[in-house]
């Protein structure tokens, strides 16, 4: 059972991947690569999932209030006397 376990977890696949790269001259590296991304995958989209609905809310608590007549005739980049 354990030996089932290893091919699958990141840290077998990342030392795979880099004995693989410099003693074999990159051959045999598609499991490992493909391991990796998956892990990549599956951790960056609880994270993605979690942010996104904090910036839509933050984005729309934070609006600009329309701009008035004044500022679009450039009377707001008058400094005040």
């Amino acid at each position: 059972m354990r030996q089932d376990l290893g091919p699958v977890l990141p840290p077998w696949n990342g030392s795979t991947l880099v004995r693989n790269t410099l003693y074999c001259n990159g051959n045999a590296i598609t499991q490992q690569l493909v391991v990796l991304s998956i892990y990549v995958v599956v951790g960056a989209a609880p994270v993605t999932l979690s942010t996104y609905g904090r910036l839509l809310w933050w984005r729309s608590t934070k609006r600009r209030p329309p701009i008035s007549a004044e500022e679009e005739g450039g009377m707001a980049a008058v400094p005040p006397a």
